[in-house]
């Protein structure tokens, strides 16, 4: 079987909406293997009226990210051959490329990596996970970058400045590296954030982030800080569903659950700090604030206002995509634009 390679104004186009849609810093400078990769997961050849899925992991240095990688997430890998290519679904299986050799092993996850909050739990790991680094700093002159598309044609690029996306023709770029300082700027803000606040803190933004922003899913989540007396002013839960035993954000597993939950139903989801889920479907009651300015909606309206008179902080998600953090009225967070 002969070597696929794109042709040359192919690979010229997807390097420049790659530039133009996020791919910025490139530690690795893995650009032009990111662009191979993606221009077959593209464009990759269509066989009895059907477009392939498939999965790429693009590294400079997978010798050492293979060892990172925990048991319980990897099967192992093959030598892919000549096939490789055909070999590598996106799900069960990931063409490995480093930046200069060709790729031939076919690396196998544990169980299927379905869609972006599988692909992002996989980088983290590698990259900070067992290796000790830290988040907050880039892990200097490496990076992992994971090539997806699905069986919807959807095309999914994860990379250090955040994902690109390609659907129905249609490229974007979404950022979330600075998520982990949003914890950061409300423990400034508040005085002290216990350590049960800043994992569900942590898990809120991957659900918005990774889960909820990729499939168009509007939400509104009030992550509800312990001894928050104006709280309960503040919302009108005499509609909302009751708690739900054992339904928590802190369970990656649970996260498309809340996900098919929110989709269904109006009003806003409270969270405790533990992570467990308080309510669904609450409706703020937000004060007078005429001098705010919507930042794209009602939602963002809402919340903004009714943040202003809580110590704990709003999350939303807008059905187009844009995820965002209100605290005291303010706005932290703003997923949408670059890191400050």
């Amino acid at each position: 079987m002969a070597r696929w390679t794109p042709p040359g104004i192919r690979l010229d186009y997807v390097k420049r909406e790659l530039l133009a849609n996020g791919f910025g810093a490139d530690p690795g400078s893995l650009l032009d293997r990111v662009a191979l990769e993606l221009s077959y997961a593209l464009f990759a050849p269509v066989h009895e009226q059907h477009q392939p899925c498939y999965g790429a992991i693009v590294t400079d240095q997978w010798s050492h990210h293979a060892n990172c990688i925990p048991d319980y997430l990897s099967h192992g890998s093959i030598d892919g051959g000549a096939y490789e290519r055909l070999l590598a679904d996106g799900t069960n299986g990931f063409l490995v490329c480093e930046r200069v050799a060709e790729p031939k092993a076919i690396w196998m996850p544990h169980s299927a990596l379905l869609g972006e909050a599988a692909l992002f739990s996989l980088r983290d790991e590698i990259l900070f996970g067992q290796a000790g680094r830290s988040p907050h700093s880039h892990p200097a002159g490496t990076d992992l970058v994971l090539v997806q598309r699905l069986a919807d044609g959807s095309v999914t690029v994860l990379h250090w400045d955040g994902v690109t996306s390609v659907r129905n023709g249609q490229w974007s770029h979404r950022h979330y590296q600075y998520r982990y300082k949003v914890e950061e700027t409300l423990e400034s803000r508040v005085g002290h954030l216990s350590d049960d606040m800043k994992q569900t803190i942590r898990s809120l933004l991957r659900i918005c982030l990774h889960v909820l922003s990729p499939a168009g899913c509007g939400a509104t989540i009030v992550a509800a800080l312990d001894g928050d007396q104006e709280l309960a002013g503040c919302l009108n839960c005499a509609n909302a569903l009751p708690a739900l035993s054992g339904l928590t954000v802190r369970n990656k597993r649970h996260h498309r659950t809340l996900a098919h939950l929110l989709d269904q139903i109006d009003g806003a989801a409270v969270v405790a700090e533990a992570g467990d889920l308080k309510c669904v479907g609450a409706w703020l009651k937000p004060k007078d604030r005429r001098d705010s300015v919507s930042l794209g909606g009602s939602r963002q309206l809402t919340a903004q206002s009714t943040s202003a008179s809580v110590a704990s902080p709003i999350l939303t998600v807008s059905a187009d995509g844009p995820v965002r953090v209100f605290h005291r009225g303010e706005l932290i967070a703003d997923f949408s634009k670059p890191p400050p």
